[in-house]
């Protein structure tokens, strides 16, 4: 229980900081001037500038999974009948910041509820939730925030097992922006070096 909600205060923690840091872009190129000597201050806020488009990228990208697995379990519980269908599918979007382990999480108290009202209800929902915690996992996870933050599924498969392993949930939340960012530091290397080695 901790750690759970442990995930979901670092989630919405990693959801804020992101948004106010792409709303604060003015503040983000002050800082870099401050720091970058005046020579190579505008080819850094470039590199800025990109990092703050991937992120921008990451966060639109856990706003479409949120929605859409909001608007499929709501659709599931509707026409399952339910009760609290509306509150049960927005748990379920809100659990779905945590990669992978976010859905189960989001589906338990609907299939509990379920289950309590009809047994046959129950087992619509488990198989329903079963069913789009797979296209979630396998397809629209990967593809939705590797078309976001522009990285192949497979490597955002690879950051999200790296990340699981390295710091658990937090790690896993953190792994694709993290990945993005270093996307970015990779491709702009030669760039990067040559500011360093100016300064």
């Amino acid at each position: 229980t901790v750690g759970f909600l442990s995930g979901i205060a670092a989630a919405f923690t990693v959801l804020v900081l992101t948004f106010y840091l792409l709303l604060q872009t003015r503040v983000l190129e002050q800082i870099t001037r401050f720091l970058i000597p005046k020579a190579h201050e505008e080819t850094m806020i470039v590199v800025a500038k990109k990092l703050a488009t991937k992120m921008g990228g990451w966060l639109r990208g856990q706003g479409i999974l949120m929605l859409v697995i909001g608007i499929l379990d709501g659709i599931v519980l509707v026409v399952a009948g339910v009760p609290y269908a509306l509150t049960l599918a927005i748990w379920g979007a809100v659990t779905e910041i945590i990669p992978y382990i976010g859905p189960p999480l989001g589906a338990i108290p609907a299939v509990i509820i379920a289950f309590v009202d009809s047994p046959i209800k129950g087992l619509i929902v488990l198989i329903a939730y079963i069913v789009i915690q797979q296209i979630e996992a396998q397809f629209l996870a990967p593809k939705v925030l590797g078309k976001a933050v522009g990285l192949s599924p497979i490597i955002i498969i690879f950051a999200l097992l790296i990340g699981a392993k390295l710091g658990g949930i937090i790690g896993m939340l953190l792994s694709v922006p993290a990945a993005a960012a270093l996307s970015v530091i990779i491709q702009e290397w030669p760039t990067i070096r040559s500011v360093t080695k100016g300064s």
